[in-house]
Order: C-alpha cells, then sequence, then structure tokens
C-alpha cells in the first residue's frame, strides 16, 4: 500500500508541478507581450521626441545666424558712424 500511496502522491505533485509551469508559462508570454508594448511606446516617443529635437536645434542654429548677421550690421553701423564723426569732427576744425 505504501508504494502504492507514495506513487500516487509524486503523480499528484507532478501534475501540480505541471500545471504551475503552464501557468508560470502563460504569465511570461503575457510579460514579453507586455514588455514589447512598452518598447513600442517608448520608441514612438523617442521618435516623436527626436523631430521634436531636430526642429528646435534647427530654430536655434537659426536664430544664431541671425544674430550673428545683425552683429555684423550693427559693426559695419558703428564703423560708418565713427568714419562719419570723425569727418564732422575734421570738418570743425
Amino acid at each position: 500500500m505504501l508504494n502504492q500511496y507514495g506513487v500516487n502522491s509524486w503523480r499528484a505533485y507532478n501534475s501540480s508541478l505541471e500545471d504551475q509551469n503552464t501557468l508560470l508559462k502563460a504569465e511570461l508570454e503575457e510579460a514579453k507581450v507586455r514588455v514589447v508594448e512598452v518598447n513600442r511606446k517608448r520608441m514612438a516617443a523617442q521618435l516623436t521626441s527626436e523631430h521634436k529635437l531636430q526642429k528646435l536645434a534647427s530654430e536655434y542654429r537659426q536664430a544664431v545666424q541671425k544674430n550673428l548677421r545683425l552683429e555684423a550690421i550693427c559693426i559695419q553701423m558703428e564703423k560708418e558712424a565713427a568714419a562719419k564723426g570723425g569727418d564732422t569732427q575734421m570738418a570743425d576744425a
């Protein structure tokens, strides 16, 4: 009798382990699906951010170029004003 109950006990335990294994495999598959979904959302967010960053970088470069042009114009105007001011001073003398 002991051998018979021992074998049945082992079979019941083995069956229980197989059931647990099946459940854990299902949970693993669900987790994999969730990971894939999170990665898709992350990639979409990064691509959106990439476009925004490229646009902002372009706007920044344009603003810097505009500021450099304005600075060059201001320097040129200051030189012209200084030259005219020098001509005026010579005429007064």
